[in-house]
């Protein structure tokens, strides 16, 4: 004779559903908990690379500024001023900064030389070349007289076959395939300046920053542009306002001193970022003060 327990049921109905719903909502925290992780990690994610951004245009609007004027003579014709207004005529949202060298690279000789006959390539001592490369363009400038020491400004090249070392440049003239003029003489004193490429044979660089969307920037984003000398390049993304503010040297401040660029002694640059994020937009704003390094 078989003996069965007398507890031997299973689970009933209703003890199913409420372990069901009990793991449903156990689950349901769990995955809104995750959900909320990850909703903040992405906007921390675009928040920092929106504050990057504005790090990177902040960085690159000032160092171009503190250059501003740098090596361009004061009686240049037509006359060059160190700072004009930007694109649409502006100078509170957009700003043209002029330089012998956009990236502020120079290099002083440091033993005059005269060589009596034509010559393709034309060696002298400087006081450092770490910052130069072969093939890059060069000015030579008087910065006393504040004229070239050549002619006209002829963008020299480092000569591309070997590449400056210790304290020796080596330059070929534009076009390589010309020679320079009998008699062609440096002092100690003179200043190489780098020069943007693309770059005209004329005096100065040009940097232009300005805000816009399209071209390289991101779809539906603002982009940071610096045009240099024609060639366009996107500098930072994540852009919604940049201004500009001129301080005088009576300390006065202005958005517009095209009357009289030539008084101003420090940039005022505030420039604003957003990100669109899973919990709203995201907003920063950076203000810096640039002192004018080459005030006139």
């Amino acid at each position: 004779m078989t003996i069965f327990p007398k507890n031997n049921r299973g689970f009933t109905l209703i003890e199913v559903l409420v372990v069901c719903v009990i793991i449903a909502i156990s689950l349901g925290a769990i995955f809104s908990l995750y959900v909320t992780h990850v909703k903040s990690f992405y906007t921390q994610d675009t928040t920092l690379e929106m504050e990057q951004n504005l790090r990177t245009a902040m960085e690159t609007t000032t160092r171009s500024l503190k250059n501003a004027g740098m090596m361009i003579p004061l009686n240049a014709s037509p006359s060059v001023s160190p700072l004009s207004a930007g694109v649409q005529s502006t100078y509170s949202s957009s700003v043209t900064i002029n330089s012998a060298s956009s990236d502020g690279v120079y290099a002083c000789i440091t033993q005059s030389k005269s060589v009596g006959g034509a010559y393709s390539v034309y060696s002298t001592s400087v006081d450092g070349v770490s910052n130069f490369s072969a093939g890059d363009r060069l000015r030579l400038i008087n910065p006393m007289m504040g004229t070239p020491v050549f002619a006209t400004y002829t963008t020299l090249f480092v000569y591309s076959g070997k590449t400056p070392s210790g304290t020796t440049m080596y330059m070929v003239p534009n076009p390589p395939s010309s020679t320079f003029a009998a008699g062609t003489a440096v002092s100690a004193g003179n200043m190489y300046a780098k020069a943007a490429y693309p770059s005209s044979t004329g005096q100065y660089d040009s940097v232009e920053f300005y805000l816009s969307s399209g071209g390289s920037c991101p779809a539906s984003q603002t982009c940071l542009f610096r045009n240099t000398n024609g060639t366009v390049d996107v500098i930072a993304s994540y852009m919604s306002s940049l201004r500009f503010s001129y301080i005088y040297t009576d300390g006065t401040e202005d958005t517009n001193p095209g009357g009289s660029p030539l008084k101003v002694r420090a940039v005022r640059v505030t420039m604003s970022g957003s990100a669109a994020t899973a919990n709203g937009t995201k907003t920063k704003q950076f203000t810096s003060l640039v002192m004018m390094r080459n005030i006139r």
